[in-house]
């Protein structure tokens, strides 16, 4: 069965500059408002309790009413497509696209319907991910669809943040764009093994050569390779790492 969705005429976006691949890690003011075109909205500064991209300046947010989108570029859904971002704020409705919600939608490019949105669980200033996957929409595969961020609410909790927004699963060339923060999402990333088994440790949490019980004890030494991938004059790989740094 299809997911449902539900009409908007709203059409303004920016446009993609490097095709229809908007794969990448996007933090910054400037990097979120490079990719979803909102230029009536504001940043919430990362040194308060709250923060992120939002419709509305901060100490206003309760005052916000009517509804307002933050549009990408299209891109192509695919079954490897996947799209994360850290939100705060209420819940709103959840089921569909209208007055109250809150959330993140993908909208079919051709018609401008909404695909099933995500919406948050809870009214909260506690950080919540909403996560979209290509998988979940069998019958809009291959379409070109646009990601939205909306905020149709008013009142106490009627606003919400987005930030760290991650997409990948959207180029045309394989490519190993994205956010990846758990055994699986790194072993898609990380794909060939040379020395030690690596395991995924739970505390301190991460992928590493070896066993956690016999950490400190001398190993040989271990890579870990990717996937192949292009260079660009806009790569950029940022990990965490953990433990005492000692030559092989």
């Amino acid at each position: 069965m299809a997911p449902e969705t539900t009409q908007t005429t709203a059409t303004t976006s920016i446009k993609p500059d490097n095709g229809d691949c908007l794969d990448g890690y996007y933090i910054a003011e400037s990097q979120l408002k490079s990719i979803m075109h909102a230029p009536h909205w504001f940043f919430w500064p990362t040194n308060s309790s709250l923060s992120g991209l939002a419709c509305t300046p901060e100490e206003k947010r309760i005052e916000h009413q009517g509804v307002s989108y933050a549009r990408s570029a299209p891109f192509n859904l695919t079954e490897h497509t996947v799209i994360k971002t850290i939100t705060q704020g209420g819940s709103g409705i959840q089921s569909k696209v209208q007055s109250g919600f809150m959330g993140v939608a993908l909208e079919d490019d051709e018609d401008g319907s909404y695909l099933t949105p995500v919406s948050r669980n809870s009214n909260s200033n506690e950080e919540e991910v909403l996560t979209i996957k290509g998988s979940d929409y069998p019958s809009f595969l291959g379409k070109k669809v646009r990601l939205n961020f909306i905020d149709a609410a008013s009142g106490e909790w009627g606003w919400i943040t987005f930030k760290n927004l991650a997409i990948w699963g959207t180029c045309q060339e394989a490519c190993v764009s994205g956010f990846f923060t758990n055994d699986k999402e790194m072993r898609d990333a990380m794909t060939t093994s040379i020395g030690d088994s690596w395991e995924w440790w739970s505390e301190p949490d991460g992928l590493a050569a070896g066993r956690w019980k016999t950490r400190n004890s001398n190993h040989p030494a271990a890579l870990l390779r990717s996937v192949t991938f292009k260079v660009t004059e806009l790569l950029a790989i940022n990990v965490l790492t953990d433990g005492q740094k000692k030559p092989f």
